[in-house]
């Protein structure tokens, strides 16, 4: 069985950052270096007959080495896909070995640039017949919206638990893996898990540039009432850019439809 997908993304620098380091994956294509905006919405309609993928990267570093990574990443990401075509993989190794070569390319390009310490999130959406799979590095978010119910369904990798046992509830939480971290120091384990689709379903992905603005009851509640992804998508992001835009914003809508 498979759906047709209605995709809308969109990203922004904010109010705040004079650059993006944020970058993403949607329809086969991603941020060319330098983007700041997108002037206007992505919009896409596929069916899940093949897979249809979605990925947001909010990269990190000093002056624009997390552009950098975050754009290699993608870049990365996008020929992983490409490769879908010749190289038939379980959704679920796809994306534990996507991540993989994410991290050794953005790795090897820290150490080839002398970038210092950088890095990206990656949380991924794979959609394929009839099933949602979903993966991520870091704290790139994924949500599903059913029955009015939005439940985050991707990981965390945060110290967040950690700092509410200390009682340090007013820090903002620093990421334990992430896209760029060298092998010798720690393999990463990216977060990896499926479920089945239904019609009405609504996905985001986003950066902590939406999450860290807008409460999660008014993100649902737009996702609930907004008519289309588009409508959704923009106003979403003018919520987070009306709260201050502190960081970059970028996010991503599929709306799951019968096929036809």
């Amino acid at each position: 069985m498979s759906f047709t997908v209605i995709s809308a993304g969109v990203t922004n620098h904010g109010r705040v950052r004079s650059n993006n380091e944020d970058n993403l994956y949607f329809s086969g294509k991603y941020l060319a270096p330098g983007t700041l905006d997108l002037k206007t919405i992505m919009c896409s309609t596929q069916g899940t007959e093949d897979p249809v993928c979605a990925a947001v990267f909010d990269g990190m570093g000093g002056e624009n080495a997390g552009e950098k990574a975050s754009l290699t990443a993608a870049s990365v990401f996008a020929e992983c896909v490409d490769a879908l075509d010749t190289v038939i993989k379980a959704p679920k190794d796809f994306l534990r070995e996507a991540c993989y070569t994410m991290n050794r390319a953005v790795v090897d390009q820290a150490r080839s640039q002398n970038l210092g310490q950088t890095g990206t999130t990656a949380a991924i959406l794979y959609l394929w017949q009839d099933m949602a799979y979903i993966c991520n590095v870091g704290d790139s978010l994924i949500f599903r919206l059913r029955d009015n119910v939005m439940k985050q369904i991707s990981k965390s990798h945060t110290n967040a638990e950690f700092l509410k046992s200390q009682g340090l509830t007013g820090r903002k939480p620093t990421l334990t893996q992430f896209i760029g971290v060298p092998e010798d120091e720690m393999t990463i384990e990216p977060y990896v898990a499926k479920g089945r689709l239904a019609p009405g379903d609504r996905f985001l992905v986003c950066s902590d540039g939406l999450t860290d603005m807008v409460s999660m009851e008014d993100i649902a509640d737009c996702l609930y009432h907004a008519p289309t992804p588009q409508d959704a998508v923009a106003n979403l992001a003018d919520m987070a850019l009306n709260a201050g835009g502190k960081d970059n914003i970028t996010l991503i809508i599929c709306e799951i439809s019968p096929e036809g």
